[in-house]
């Protein structure tokens, strides 16, 4: 399926960074999406968006395109930088 074919572009990328001398992480594909990230110093939030993630459940999207970000953490929470898009689509 879709996760398959997700899989197996991963697989070709890291073979292109590899042979671009770069480093890359051994560990298998796991395709996620952050929704939180831990707090400072032990500190609890509870985020404003679970009665919305749950409004969402079971329901289809289309991703058109994939994008590699840089996330820096600092003072006032982490701010992500966008280092490569790529468009999706049926071959």
């Amino acid at each position: 399926g879709e996760v398959d074919r997700l899989r197996a572009a991963a697989a070709a990328l890291a073979l292109e960074m590899l042979g671009l001398g770069l480093e890359v992480d051994p560990r298998p594909l796991a395709p996620h999406v952050t929704v939180a990230r831990a707090g400072r110093r032990g500190e609890r939030r509870e985020p404003p968006w679970p009665a919305r993630l749950a409004l969402a459940a079971g329901r289809l999207f289309t991703v058109r395109e994939w994008v590699l970000y840089r996330s820096r953490l600092g003072p006032d929470g982490p701010r992500y930088e966008a280092l490569f898009r790529a468009p999706l689509g049926r071959s």
